[in-house]
């Protein structure tokens, strides 16, 4: 019985990748959930394939490519990288495989463990924060997601994409600003947070305002932006007043995820967004 979700998976990798997504998607949720290691762009990875993230990398081998691909052309042994809504941090070992010095940001208390087990099996430079990147210092109210997409849990409770028989948490949250100031400031930053960017940009004003502010990542969440006063619109005209310039890639039209940059940007793919 343990072996026939490996050959299972083995035979989705196999497959043209259009017809293995189109089987994976059809999928029961609760089929073949376990924890398991896996390999992945050349690290190590820790993840229970009864949620979202965990069951692409162990079934199709893959979670975000394109983006994955892109933020790998930005990273170098000299940069230093804040990983703001790590998750089980993908995106900080494939930094840190590549020599970057990490910080990996994460709060939920379902995903802790698999980000700790993660930095452990990997030997890098990654230090993890267990705190929430906001406005303020203090603490916030956190409402961890639904367990098939654990990953996603929020400063507020939103939809059906909340656990309503979890109570929400008190969990630690600082600034950007106050970060850059306790650690080696970043020189790139990947902000994935589920509405929250609102109050993580609005806390980094003194960085975002320097010549050599990092590049930034990031992934907006316009309902989530919205239920919670804000516009996502607005958001990225403060990033444009900080000097920033936006710039979208041509497979991120549905996604909405950016680039930001002061410095000279031209990749292919790429087009410049105008105010």
């Amino acid at each position: 019985m343990k072996n026939i979700p490996k050959c299972f998976r083995w035979t989705l990798m196999y497959l043209p990748r259009r017809i293995a997504r189109a089987i994976f998607y059809r999928l029961p949720g609760s089929w073949w959930c376990f924890n398991t290691s896996i390999k992945h762009r050349g690290v190590d990875i820790y993840v229970w394939t009864g949620e979202n993230i965990g069951r692409k990398l162990f079934f199709l081998d893959d979670f975000e490519g394109e983006q994955l691909d892109i933020f790998s052309e930005f990273v170098t042994p000299k940069t230093v990288f804040y990983d703001i809504g790590a998750n089980i941090g993908i995106y900080s070992l494939v930094a840190g495989k590549k020599g970057a010095k990490v910080l990996a940001f994460e709060p939920s208390p379902d995903v802790l463990p698999y980000l700790k087990k993660n930095i452990e099996l990997n030997d890098y430079d990654i230090t993890l924060v267990p705190e929430a990147v906001g406005d303020r210092q203090g603490n916030t109210p956190f409402f961890v997601s639904t367990k098939e997409n654990m990953g996603v849990g929020r400063i507020m409770e939103y939809r059906k994409r909340t656990d309503r028989s979890a109570p929400p948490i008190n969990v630690p949250m600082n600034t950007i600003d106050h970060y850059a100031e306790r650690y080696p400031a970043p020189t790139l930053i990947k902000m994935d947070i589920e509405g929250a960017e609102l109050f993580a940009i609005e806390g980094g004003k003194k960085l975002f305002q320097r010549e050599d502010a990092p590049l930034l990542m990031i992934e907006f969440h316009p309902g989530e932006i919205q239920h919670l006063g804000g516009d996502v619109g607005r958001l990225m005209g403060v990033l444009r007043g900080y000097g920033y310039r936006q710039y979208q890639h041509i497979s991120a039209k549905e996604e909405r995820w950016y680039v930001f940059t002061k410095r000279e940007f031209s990749r292919s793919g790429f087009s410049e967004v105008s105010p």
